[in-house]
């Protein structure tokens, strides 16, 4: 959560436009942080390009409440290349962001 805060910072003291493909790329995050939020549990979704690349098959896990009190949603991306889990998590009244996951993978 911490990147949406500097980034959102960096954006309220500098100047215009310079920082415009950080504004861009956080917009997309946010779509794809809320379609991922607005999920059903257990849904598995196609989605043309996630955040760190291309096509992806996105399962979605159960609800949870962070140890920041916000409500997350976990979710596990499968790439042609790898499979990693990301979580989205929002305050009440406020937009969906996509966090760095805290949990480690349990080694299989």
């Amino acid at each position: 959560g911490c990147l949406t805060v500097v980034c959102g910072c960096a954006l309220q003291q500098g100047g215009r436009g310079e920082k415009s493909g950080v504004a861009a790329q956080e917009t997309r995050y946010a779509g794809f942080a809320s379609q991922l939020g607005e999920q059903m549990e257990g849904t598995i979704a196609s989605v043309e390009k996630t955040p760190f690349g291309g096509p992806a098959e996105v399962s979605v896990g159960r609800p949870y409440v962070s140890g920041l009190r916000m409500l997350c949603r976990r979710a596990t991306l499968t790439d042609p290349h790898r499979e990693m889990t990301v979580a989205v998590c929002r305050r009440p009244s406020e937009e969906w962001t996509l966090v760095e996951p805290i949990f480690e993978p349990l080694p299989r």
